[in-house]
């Protein structure tokens, strides 16, 4: 007993000295993967020097226990008999419910990879109510200090070929918006209104719908004059529906912080995330910029781009930028890049679910691969009598491998209620979500089945091609 636990000690010892040397290898990639910045000299801190010393003690001791009393139960000259068909159940039940477990964890560690990816891509490319490709946006448009200087720079940046809208704008989705509270006229109607409603806003002018690709659900989008919406406003669908207005268009608004200041709703737009889909759509409303309801530091350009002309618009732009701001650096970004950042923590998720699957998965094929060689080598006289008895090697490989398919179709039946509940769990997070299909399942299943078959099939086959002579008489 104290031999097999020994050695099991210093190879789980060993196994740790290989694992420090990898984790300082690999340690640039888990940083670019994860965004984090741990240093090689963080495994030599006080609490992971312990965990360090005491991991392999435990792993040594746990895998060393079983053949450590096993083993040494048998009497001598037992060792040297054939082993039993009980004796062989035993060991292999054990090793069996070991594939079992490493199988489920990957294919656990496999759906969840499926679901982030999904849920991610749904979040990345929803075009419901907004167009978020093509969109160059410019910062920093405050050091235009004046409305005119403003105007005249999106006017030169509207003449170019390769834009086709071109808007200013305080805030823009998945960039901020400005608040404020207002309080709709209750008119004559019988139904009462909701007396005061928390709005976010945009302050911007007639090119912003149509350069973000915002539908009108009804009424109009503001004019092109200056000053003839600057006591107007386009509300969305959930700020009309949060009211509780039948016939929205004509109606006031009064805003809250100056009862004076009296809006008129000539627009209602389509409903648009202007964050993330993990918060419900809220109440949201175009201002023009000529009402000067609001004043912010922030104030950006949106430009809708024609598909394929972005690199030679952002050289033209930035030509007009240095003559116009000149010492003042030109800064931009693409709209659908500023919503992707939005879901940073999911996107290392799932690359580290990847990583992680990958390795499960690697892990449990050496798990089979053993079991296989174990199982064809304690069958070899059974093998080579039924290839006497005319057995073809196909038989013989599925023979062989149908018994370590059930333990996969054992895995994949533990795996799926533990996967479904804990990435519906995670997927509660947001309020817009893709639902889980049967077909991830489906999915998943088949690609564990089909690893599963790829490693054993090369123990199997060889123990199939075996010459039945050589097997038969080797005693």
């Amino acid at each position: 007993m104290i031999q097999f636990l020994v050695e099991s000690l210093l190879l789980s010892m060993a196994a740790m000295g290989l694992a420090a040397l990898l984790v300082s290898v690999a340690l640039p990639f888990y940083n670019k993967l994860t965004g984090m910045q741990p240093t090689v000299t963080i495994l030599f801190s006080p609490l992971l020097m312990g965990f360090m010393l005491l991991l392999p003690v435990v792993t040594g001791l746990l895998g060393g226990l079983y053949p450590a009393f096993y083993l040494s139960k048998f009497k001598a000259v037992e060792m040297f008999k054939p082993a039993t068909k009980q004796d062989r159940s035993g060991l292999v039940s054990v090793r069996s419910g070991l594939v079992i477990f490493q199988f489920a964890v990957s294919i656990v560690l496999m759906l969840g990879s499926f679901v982030v990816y999904r849920q991610l891509d749904f979040a990345k490319h929803q075009r419901v109510g907004l167009n978020r490709e093509h969109v160059l946006v410019i910062e920093n448009v405050r050091h235009l200090n004046t409305p005119s200087a403003r105007e005249a720079f999106r006017q030169q940046v509207a003449k170019l070929p390769e834009v086709v809208y071109a808007s200013h704008t305080t805030d823009l989705p998945s960039l901020g918006y400005f608040g404020g509270s207002y309080e709709p006229e209750q008119g004559s109607g019988s139904r009462p209104l909701v007396p005061l409603l928390d709005i976010g806003s945009y302050m911007t002018d007639v090119a912003f719908a149509p350069t973000l690709g915002i539908d009108m659900v009804a009424g109009r989008n503001f004019r092109s004059d200056t000053g003839a919406d600057s006591a107007s406003v386009i509300l969305n669908e959930a700020a009309v529906k949060a009211i509780g207005w039948q016939q929205p268009i004509g109606k006031w608004l009064r805003y809250s912080d100056d009862e004076g200041i009296r809006l008129q709703v000539v627009g209602v737009m389509h409903d648009f995330n202007e964050g993330s889909v993990r918060a419900m759509i809220e109440p949201m409303a175009l201002l023009h910029e000529s009402s000067q309801l609001y004043t912010t530091f922030d104030s950006y350009m949106a430009l809708r781009l024609r598909p394929g002309t972005e690199k030679q618009a952002i050289e033209k732009i930035t030509a007009l930028w240095t003559a116009a701001v000149p010492g003042v650096p030109f800064g931009y970004d693409f709209l659908d890049a500023t919503f992707a950042r939005l879901y940073r923590t999911e996107t290392k998720t799932g690359a580290v679910l990847g990583v992680l699957t990958g390795l499960a998965l690697f892990i449990g094929c050496l798990g089979l691969f053993a079991l296989a060689a174990f199982t064809a080598e304690s069958r070899t006289k059974e093998i080579g009598i039924r290839k006497v008895l005319g057995a073809s090697v196909v038989s013989i490989v599925t023979l062989l491998s149908k018994d370590f398919l059930k333990l996969v179709l054992i895995a994949i039946v533990i795996a799926s209620p533990i996967a479904y509940y804990a990435m519906n769990r995670w997927l509660q997070g947001f309020a817009y979500k893709i639902s889980i299909e049967w077909w991830y399942f489906a999915l998943a299943g088949l690609l564990a089945v089909s690893i599963a078959l790829l490693t054993v099939s090369f123990q199997s086959i060889r123990a199939a091609l075996m010459n039945p002579v050589k097997s038969l008489r080797s005693e």
